[in-house]
């Protein structure tokens, strides 16, 4: 497994170069394309999001980041593990003194023997705070409207039948202020129950006992205004209490 991803890494830094050079040289718009991005989808089936990476990674390695792109070359760092050492290098201060934006790079370089991307880039952010804590500080609070816009952006909930139709799979993204409200109302109604009196524990997992909490708030919302009935449902009918796991236990045997 090692051997086949060193030679991976190795490909990938092949294809970087060759992406590289055909952006210097500009072999894309010879060939009636707008940009090198628009030309590897069109030419080569990429997805456009990986053709934009994988343009912008080379160029970062042609315009100053050598070692990073010797250390992928000989397998040593993978396309990730790369990918975070340009990043965190290159949020540092623009006036950073050269040698140390050199020291701070060949510093990640020997940390992605240890860390995967996603470990490797909280070195990153822990790097920039000892290097500039101003500077960062100042730079996260610059980005945080946008980033909690896109984020309001993306909120969505959708609630999808399983194969059987006995169930209902949801999914969705929840903006900051979104998940603080829902977290707030789900923690105090799925906390376990304890029936000392009855000799009863409480054995939902839990998610379990989050679903319970969700369904209790939502029951509760209902029952004080005018809510219809589920979709599909009979409303003569009775069916059991789908709340009844976080109002009753059953005692345990002996």
């Amino acid at each position: 497994m090692q051997a086949a991803l060193r030679v991976k890494a190795q490909a990938d830094a092949v294809l970087l170069a060759t992406i590289g050079e055909v952006e210097a040289r500009g072999l894309a718009r010879s060939r009636g394309a707008s940009s090198t991005r628009a030309w590897l989808p069109a030419a080569h089936r990429l997805d456009p999001a990986e053709a934009s990476m994988l343009v912008r990674t080379a160029a970062s390695l042609r315009a100053g980041f050598e070692e990073t792109g010797v250390a992928l070359a000989a397998g040593q760092v993978n396309l990730g593990q790369a990918r975070v050492v340009i990043r965190s290098v290159t949020d540092l201060p623009a006036d950073l003194d050269p040698c140390l934006a050199t020291a701070a790079e060949t510093l990640m370089i020997g940390h992605c023997q240890t860390f995967d991307p996603s470990s490797l880039a909280l070195i990153g952010r822990r790097l920039a705070e000892c290097i500039d804590p101003d500077g960062t500080q100042a730079r996260d609070e610059k980005k945080l409207p946008e980033l909690e816009k896109t984020a309001h952006g993306k909120r969505g909930l959708t609630i999808s039948p399983d194969k059987t139709g006995a169930g209902r799979y949801v999914r969705g993204y929840l903006d900051t202020e979104g998940a603080a409200i829902i977290t707030a109302a789900l923690d105090g109604l799925s906390a376990p129950i304890l029936d000392t009196a009855a000799g009863a524990k409480d054995t939902r997992s839990p998610a379990q006992r989050r679903h319970d909490a969700l369904i209790d708030s939502a029951a509760g919302n209902c029952s004080q205004a005018s809510c219809p009935p589920p979709a599909g449902s009979n409303p003569g009918s009775s069916s059991p209490s789908r709340r009844a796991p976080c109002r009753t236990l059953p005692a345990q045997d002996g």
